[in-house]
């Protein structure tokens, strides 16, 4: 009995990773609504039929909370993205309009769409505009929120011929978007397997300069932890875990 309980558990798991994912890169990557649109998958693997009650009721929460406005974007970027990804395993590489990054595929970063909406929604969505009045309630609702901000007081958007430092570059998601707006990036990656989809990344754009190497105020040799794979989780290690490792 209990082999049979944890491979039918097993078969729920495999079966609702899909229909997770798909709704994980439309919306918000906030607990609640994951565990919403987890309930909502294995409901309708378990009774065969579809389940709407959990899903509907968490969008209309984020629709009066963020307004129609981002709930259509999202949408829009969904759609996409998805069409991209029917694209990209041939070509090779995301488009997002004149800004250009290597596929991933799920088994090398499954979160990768998400993640990307920090940096092209609003590239894609919001014709490219940072105006507070127009992206403030993204800040909330994005994981990180949009990579740039314009209002009476400050503008920090990237402009033709601007020098820009992508510290922590990751994939190069930003210094692919800065190079499409006309800037030369430098960008520092010291994970090996980030730096090689970096190295794509530079490759498909235009002036992106990779480092490997850290960015930091002093020069110094630290102890570096990859976690491989795309992904974005990578860190120093202090030396006090170092001593507790030892």
């Amino acid at each position: 009995m209990y082999d049979a309980i944890i491979k039918k558990l097993t078969e729920l798991r495999l079966k609702a990773i899909p229909v997770v994912r798909d709704i994980f890169d439309i919306m918000p990557s906030s607990n609640a609504e994951f565990m919403f649109y987890s309930l909502d998958c294995l409901i309708e693997c378990i009774t065969k039929k579809p389940s709407r009650y959990a899903y509907d009721a968490a969008l209309e929460r984020l629709r009066k909370k963020y307004g129609s406005e981002f709930i259509e974007a999202i949408d829009n970027f969904a759609a996409e993205i998805k069409d991209m990804n029917e694209t990209c395993k041939e070509t090779g590489m995301y488009m997002f309009k004149d800004a250009m990054l290597p596929y991933l595929s799920p088994y090398e970063n499954p979160a990768l769409p998400p993640v990307l909406k920090d940096t092209f929604l609003v590239y894609m969505e919001y014709d490219d505009c940072y105006d507070e009045s127009k992206i403030d309630v993204l800040f909330d609702a994005l994981p990180e929120g949009p990579y740039g901000l314009r209002n009476g007081a400050v503008d920090v958007t990237v402009k033709p011929g601007d020098v820009v430092i992508d510290a922590g570059s990751w994939i190069g998601d930003f210094a692919a978007y800065a190079s499409a707006k006309g800037a030369t990036v430098y960008a520092f990656e010291p994970d090996d397997t980030n730096y090689e989809f970096l190295l794509s990344t530079a490759d498909f754009n235009q002036d992106i300069h990779p480092v490997k190497k850290g960015l930091g105020d002093k020069k110094a040799k630290i102890k570096f932890e990859s976690t491989g794979y795309g992904s974005s989780d990578s860190k120093i290690v202090s030396r006090e875990r170092e001593r507790d490792a030892v």
